[in-house]
C-alpha cells in the first residue's frame, strides 16, 4: 500500500489498541475505509497469538491475576509474600519476548522509572532476573483515573490535584524524561486524593532522544496529543520538548473542568487535524461555573504554538 494509506492504518491500529487497553468499546466500525485491512490484521493476530496463560510466579512473587493488557505488555497483580503486600508486575507480551530490541526498550523503560524518586510517580521495586521473561515489579496503585476522581471535588480541590500532577510532570522533566502519553488513565488517584504518574512506555529520553518503548506508529493517546505529536503522527517528524507534555496536561485539565476532552474527530486522522488546527470550545461555554482563572490556565496550556504555552510544567503548577 502507499505511504499515506500505511500511516492511516497505523493510526487506526494504535487507536484500537489503546482503546482495548483502557477497556473502551473501540470498534472497527469507526474506520470504515480501513475495514478490509483491519479485519485481515485481526485474523492474523488471532492466529499467531501465543498462549497467554499467567505464570505462577515472577521475581518470587505469587501471580494473582491480570490488571490490564495492551499491544506490547501486560500488567499483573501479584503478592509479595515476604512483605505481605500486593505489587504490580509489568511484563513484555510473550510474542515479543525473544525480540532483543524490544526487550532492551522494555527494560530501559523500567530503568528510567527506577531512577525516579518522587511521591507523585509510581515506584519501581526491582527488575526481573535475566533468566525470567522480561518484567519489572512496581508499586501497586489502588486508584481511579484523575478525571474520575475529580468529578465530585470542588474547584479548589480540582486545581490542587492538577497542580500536584503538574509538579510530578515537572520533576520528570528535570530528570531528562518526557512522558509523551499523559492522559487521565496514566494519572491515578487513590482515596488520599494524591495523583501518581505511571506507564512510561512511550517516554522519551531528552538527552539521548531515544524512545524507551515503541508502541505503534503513533505515540500517545490521540485525544491528549500535542499539536507537535499530531503533526509527527501525520508526517513522521516529531521534535518534542517539555511543552508537549504541558499541552497534554492542559487537555487533561480541560476534561477535569468540562467532563470531556478538548478535541474530537470522526476518525483518528480527523482528530489529529483538529488538534493541529482547531481551537477548543471555551471551557466556560461548556460549564459556566468554571472559575475564569482556571479557564485561563487551561487555555494557555493548550496554545497551538509551543512558545505561547507555559515553558515548563512548573510554571503551570505555579499558576
Amino acid at each position: 500500500m502507499d505511504e499515506a494509506r500505511e500511516r492511516q492504518l497505523a493510526d487506526a491500529l494504535a487507536h484500537l489498541m489503546d482503546g482495548e487497553a483502557r477497556g473502551d468499546a473501540a470498534t472497527l466500525s469507526r474506520f470504515p475505509e480501513l475495514a478490509g485491512e483491519l479485519d485481515a490484521l485481526a485474523e492474523i493476530d488471532r492466529a499467531i497469538e501465543p498462549d497467554l496463560a499467567l505464570p505462577e510466579r515472577l521475581s518470587g512473587h505469587k501471580i494473582l491475576g491480570e490488571i490490564g493488557a495492551g499491544g506490547m505488555g501486560q500488567v499483573l497483580l501479584a503478592q509479595d509474600e515476604a512483605l505481605g503486600r500486593k505489587v504490580a508486575i509489568k511484563r513484555l507480551a510473550p510474542r515479543y519476548a525473544e525480540d532483543a530490541v524490544l526487550r532492551a526498550r522494555f527494560m530501559n523503560e523500567a530503568r528510567a522509572m527506577a531512577r525516579l524518586s518522587h511521591p507523585g510517580i509510581v515506584r519501581i521495586y526491582r527488575l526481573g532476573a535475566a533468566e525470567e521473561p522480561p518484567h519489572f515489579v512496581m508499586e501497586y496503585l489502588e486508584g481511579v483515573p484523575l478525571t474520575t476522581a475529580a468529578r465530585s471535588l470542588t474547584w479548589p480541590q480540582k486545581a490542587e490535584m492538577m497542580q500536584k500532577a503538574a509538579l510530578a510532570v515537572h520533576f520528570l522533566h528535570t530528570q531528562g524524561i518526557l512522558h509523551r502519553d499523559l492522559k487521565p488513565g496514566n494519572i491515578l488517584v487513590g482515596p488520599d486524593l494524591e495523583p501518581k504518574l505511571l506507564d512510561f512506555g512511550l517516554a522519551l529520553d531528552l538527552g539521548g532522544r531515544e524512545r524507551l518503548s515503541q508502541i505503534g506508529e503513533i505515540a500517545g493517546t490521540p485525544e491528549y496529543l500535542s499539536p507537535e505529536q499530531a503533526a509527527g503522527a501525520q508526517n513522521g517528524v516529531q521534535e518534542l520538548d517539555a511543552r508537549s507534555d504541558v499541552f497534554s496536561l492542559g487537555a487533561v485539565l480541560y476534561e477535569v473542568l468540562t467532563g470531556g476532552p478538548p478535541f474530537r474527530g470522526e476518525t483518528v486522522a480527523g482528530l489529529l487535524e483538529n488538534i493541529r488546527t482547531q481551537d477548543p470550545t471555551l471551557p466556560r461555554r461548556r460549564e459556566p461555573g468554571i472559575p475564569r482563572a482556571l479557564q485561563n490556565i487551561c487555555l494557555k496550556a493548550l496554545e497551538k504554538d509551543p512558545a505561547a504555552r507555559y515553558a515548563t510544567a512548573r510554571e503551570m503548577a505555579d499558576d
